[in-house]
């Protein structure tokens, strides 16, 4: 059975759109890019990779792996901040019409997106495991948001044995 999405919003950044784009290419929809989708701020930690961080910011970045939204780099989004941002998407996709709605955004992002719609605690958000392209559902219940699944990444993970299963709409 299919699930085709009623609008699909993404984060400006080509990697989260290129995904998004292929996802509506498949329904005739056109993406609609909200901008407090976009990546956390990392500050003067962007552009570098994990191995320079472990390297030149040792200390740092030891604390912020411990938790991650309220240890951020010098100069980066703090939480207040990016729990408010993402509280105005919230607010974006629960004043529409639509009933399937699909979000692509970014790791740390949607960890924080979990917090804030669903209430949970921010700092255990870093605790659930949410791959690249990755599938997570919430469903509006009696008017509260529901986790019905997390990090459902089937759908690559068959592709590694050679297995093809449904994906956005697709029928065995």
């Amino acid at each position: 059975m299919s699930w085709p999405p009623d609008v699909i919003y993404t984060s400006p950044l080509d990697r989260a759109k290129f995904t998004a784009f292929t996802i509506a290419e498949k329904f005739n929809l056109k993406p609609v890019i909200i901008p407090e989708l976009e990546e956390i701020n990392f500050a003067e930690w962007e552009g570098q990779s994990i191995k320079e961080l472990q390297l030149n910011q040792r200390d740092n970045f030891s604390h912020w792996r411990e938790d991650p939204f309220f240890n951020p780099p010098q100069n980066a989004e703090i939480w207040e901040n990016l729990s408010a941002r993402l509280s105005k998407a919230v607010e974006i996709f629960m004043s529409e019409p639509y009933k399937r709605i699909v979000v692509v955004s970014h790791g740390g992002v949607m960890r924080a997106l979990y917090a804030v719609f669903l209430g949970f605690n921010p700092h255990k958000t870093w605790n659930m495991d949410v791959s690249n392209c990755s599938m997570s559902g919430i469903e509006i219940r009696h008017s509260q948001p529901v986790l019905a699944f997390l990090n459902d990444n089937m759908h690559i993970r068959a592709g590694e044995y050679g297995e093809k299963l449904p994906v956005w709409g697709e029928k065995l």
